[in-house]
């Protein structure tokens, strides 16, 4: 019965942890050699408020293979900050996230 009752708290905490939603927002931004995008997800579970998960990913340009950068996740759904995505040149591209937006 206590392994039940473990098992069962284990499920639910795991069930009721905050995750990412549905796409609220994108962004996509490229130069000549590859393209960056960014998909705003609503935050399920996130408590009274929640927040938002940017998940940035890249491709090729002339491919729709896209590959996942990195996930941040930020405690206020803010938009997208399109002038933080930035190229240097044909291979290397930066975003600078975080912290509070005006």
């Amino acid at each position: 019965m206590i392994i039940c009752l473990i098992a069962g708290a284990t499920f639910s905490c795991y069930l009721s942890r905050p995750q990412p939603g549905e796409i609220t927002e994108t962004y996509e931004t490229a130069n000549q050699s590859f393209k960056i995008r960014v998909n705003r997800h609503a935050e399920i579970n996130g408590g009274f408020v929640g927040g938002a998960y940017y998940v940035f990913q890249s491709a090729a340009i002339g491919s729709d293979s896209w590959q996942k950068v990195m996930t941040f996740r930020h405690d206020d759904p803010v938009e997208i900050q399109r002038d933080h995505l930035r190229f240097i040149n044909n291979q290397i591209g930066y975003a600078l996230w975080g912290g509070r937006t005006p």
